[in-house]
């Protein structure tokens, strides 16, 4: 059994998180720093205070979490992105939002129809039946629908056989 699992499951909670904490400080936040650090300064307006990661394009965007990915991945995720200052990052989301239509001015969520919901992929409206249940997001949905899903998890799924 691997030690650090073993000692996560035997380890108190609060022994947890105080470990958890030290890892975050120690290893995740240095890499997240450096890489800002390499990359930056903010690449709209040259800032170099209150630097972010922006994935270039929202819809290639796998996850945020990536500091703590083994390097490969890590980098594979950040090669999708640049920096940019908090400012410049903020603008650059409402821009996107409005974009897409799936914000208005004021920066509020257009509701969908009734029964339908928003696609992240393919952006539009689908009927709710074709979207997977998850609990963790706040609409209780997937933010893709099943076929898109499908098409993202593995490739072959779209091309036809012979």
């Amino acid at each position: 059994m691997n030690s650090l699992l073993f000692l996560q499951i035997f380890m108190s909670a609060e022994s947890r998180k105080a470990a958890q904490k030290i890892w975050y400080l120690e290893v995740v936040k240095p890499r997240r720093q450096m890489w800002l650090e390499e990359n930056g300064p903010c690449a709209r307006c040259g800032a170099n205070e209150n630097l972010e990661v922006d994935h270039i394009d929202p819809l290639t965007k796998v996850s945020h979490n990536v500091w703590t990915w083994a390097e490969e991945k890590r980098l594979e995720e950040l090669a999708k992105c640049q920096v940019l200052c908090h400012n410049c990052h903020v603008e650059k989301s409402s821009e996107y939002k409005l974009k897409t239509g799936f914000y208005d001015e004021l920066n509020q969520t257009i509701k969908p129809p009734i029964g339908m919901a928003w696609c992240y992929i393919h952006k539009d409206f689908a009927p709710i039946e074709e979207f997977t249940k998850n609990a963790s997001k706040r609409n209780g949905i997937q933010d893709e629908c099943k076929t898109c899903r499908s098409l993202k998890r593995s490739p072959y799924a779209a091309t036809e056989t012979i």
